[in-house]
């Protein structure tokens, strides 16, 4: 007499959750975006979701625009240095007329008032920051924090 062993498979209802497509956003452009969020509105927040969304969009513009620039400098020049031309060429040809218009000129106005020192931003802006939380002073708060010390430093 043989034995057979029956496996159990259970029957499920429903869809099966499907993995989600990670980005391909190198993590300082998904840290970058939360920078850029504050700096256009200081009281906006982002999710995680929509700062990798941002960040994957920054990367595949920023590659967009590298390749297309590497490709014209092939073109025009035969040392393969990219020229602020070639920069001006890929916007042009990589974005809509409208949007590459004004990238240009906020680009090359950004790009004039940092060269001579009247930027208005800083090169900390760009900076991976973590927002302070502002926390109440509190006498309790102060002992929790003294013991947790405490702690450590002995072990």
């Amino acid at each position: 007499m043989s034995c057979r062993v029956l496996k159990y498979t259970p029957q499920l209802r429903g869809k099966k959750k499907t993995e989600s497509k990670s980005l391909d956003a190198p993590k300082e452009f998904i840290r970058c975006a939360p920078n850029l969020l504050e700096l256009i509105d200081p009281l906006a927040k982002a999710d995680l979701d929509a700062k990798k969304m941002v960040g994957d969009i920054l990367n595949q513009m920023c590659v967009q625009v590298i390749h297309k620039s590497c490709e014209l400098s092939e073109k025009n020049k035969k040392d393969g240095i990219l020229g602020p031309q070639d920069v001006i060429g890929a916007l042009k040809d990589c974005m809509g007329p409208n949007m590459a218009m004004h990238a240009i000129a906020e680009g090359t106005r950004n790009v004039l008032r940092y060269t001579s020192g009247r930027s208005l931003y800083k090169s900390t802006d760009f900076v991976y920051k973590k927002r302070k939380q502002n926390l109440k002073q509190n006498e309790a708060f102060d002992a929790v924090i003294a013991e947790l010390k405490q702690k450590n430093g002995s072990k």
